[in-house]
């Protein structure tokens, strides 16, 4: 019993005692809720050995679009029409047609009706005819027969350019809906009105095929003017390298007042480089040879320019390093000063990233390597960094780290090389030098909007933020 009481002794006082020593160590013990502190300068050794980087992604600069909206009323077509073809198409009195004796014609047209079939543009008008044939009796001429045939005459022409830009040749037909059977007496003479037919349809023709306008040389020229450098400022242009040429197919729509259109698209596609300086503002880039032109279903409407910047990584770095060193780090766990900021060109998971090398001093001594997205503030037309994450997560305490991420997304910036607002006027002046000494009936509506950065793309040469100006170009004549 003695024993019994004994041991149970011992085992209380062992319980006490490893009691009272967990006690002790959890009093020393820092709590797990409370940060780590560093304390002292260069508390953490960070080492200044670069991280290795994904490579920057695969990337080609996009294509600018200048797209034309062309726009013409049928109604003011078949105004055209009515001024160039006179209803009396012809006259004839007192013809002598041998034995058969005299002819007396009239020819009228009806008014224009405009179809679009298919690629071509149809213009069709009814003609009738007012025949009479007499015999002569002396001073006198008596009608022994008379007839009025109609006919049907359908001008067809192709509103779609060939690979070497022209258009034609015409389709002109003009089909007897009706003959000439001379009444009363029962004769047919509709064997002559088919030969007049004949005749006719080669006439107009020809007078329409000589009268095609040549557009081969109208586009070559803007072609021509493609070349030419476009000025933003005093120091900075842009060069274009045009890569193709397209039409959209033609179509014919009501408007909202009930008004026929026919409408197409053409636009020209091509790459945009700034060139700063710019070395000579008149002297046009090299040409390439005019493409042939490509036919598209459907073409956007807008005028699209997409214009990439340059900004080298010295200068990149240099700007992060004047807005990031001016004020302390401040976290639970120290604080830290950055000295410098490296930027370099990464990727992670397909995306285009920037690698941001901070030299840190304070709490933590050392480089410490940060990823980031670029995209621009709107409001303040300055790049900013998005999406911050450290490059190796836990190399500092969270709450340092938090702090430095924090510091990246509210701090720092990057200048635009070009001042955006002048973007717009570059495009409106771009497409006005493009369609100039238009008809005194064609009307040009333009409409530009603002300029915004559409993409940041990490290259190894540099940042490239690409600026994208929209905008819509309209030729019309009602």
């Amino acid at each position: 019993m003695q024993i019994a009481r004994g041991r149970l002794l011992g085992l209380t006082q062992a319980a006490l005692s490893v009691a009272l020593v967990g006690s002790l160590f959890g009093a020393c013990s820092p709590k797990a809720t409370e940060p780590a502190q560093l304390s002292g300068e260069c508390s953490l050794s960070l080492g200044a050995v670069p991280p290795a980087l994904e490579p920057p992604i695969e990337w080609k600069a996009p294509e600018s679009r200048i797209t034309a909206e062309l726009e013409l009323s049928t109604a003011l077509l078949g105004r055209a029409l009515e001024k160039e073809v006179p209803r009396r198409l012809a006259y004839v009195k007192g013809q002598s047609v041998g034995a058969a004796g005299e002819i007396t014609y009239r020819v009228e047209r009806s008014g224009f009706a405009v179809a679009l079939q298919g690629e071509r543009l149809v213009v069709s008008t009814p003609v009738t005819a007012d025949v009479e044939v007499c015999k002569r009796l002396g001073p006198l001429c008596i009608t022994y027969g008379s007839c009025q045939p109609k006919l049907r005459a359908d001008v067809s022409l192709p509103l779609v350019v060939d690979r070497q830009y022209r258009l034609g040749p015409s389709s002109v037909h003009v089909k007897v809906v009706q003959g000439c059977v001379l009444q009363p007496i029962g004769l047919d003479q509709s064997s002559h009105v088919y030969k007049a037919a004949r005749q006719q349809q080669a006439k107009v023709k020809a007078r329409i095929d000589s009268a095609l306008p040549n557009i081969r040389g109208d586009v070559a020229q803007v072609w021509r003017l493609l070349h030419m450098p476009v000025s933003i400022d005093n120091t900075v242009c842009l060069r274009i390298e045009p890569t193709g040429v397209s039409q959209q197919k033609p179509k014919l729509r009501s408007d909202a007042k009930g008004e026929q259109l026919l409408s197409t698209r053409l636009a020209v596609r091509g790459r945009v480089k700034v060139e700063d300086p710019c070395v000579d503002p008149h002297q046009a880039s090299p040409e390439a040879p005019l493409p042939a032109p490509e036919l598209e279903d459907e073409l956007p409407k807008d005028v699209d320019l997409e214009v990439p910047l340059f900004i080298d990584w010295s200068s990149v770095s240099a700007q992060l390093t004047r807005v990031l060193t001016t004020q302390p780090i401040r976290s639970e766990a120290g604080t830290v000063t950055i000295a410098k900021v490296e930027s370099r060109a990464a990727s992670r998971a397909g995306k285009s990233k920037v690698a941001l090398g901070l030299t840190l001093s304070g709490v933590a001594c050392g480089e410490s390597w940060f990823l980031a997205e670029v995209s621009q503030d709107p409001q303040r037309k300055v790049l900013v960094l998005t999406g911050v994450r450290a490059l190796s997560p836990g190399a500092l305490p969270e709450q340092l780290e938090r702090a430095l991420g924090a510091a990246l997304s509210q701090r720092a910036t990057i200048d635009l090389p070009v001042d955006l607002s002048a973007a717009p006027g570059t495009l409106e002046g771009l497409v006005k030098r493009l369609t100039t000494d238009l008809p005194p009936q064609i009307q040009l509506d333009l409409a530009v909007g603002e300029a915004r950065v559409s993409e940041v793309v990490a290259q190894n040469e540099g940042l490239v933020p690409v600026v994208s100006v929209g905008g819509h170009a309209k030729l019309w004549a009602r």
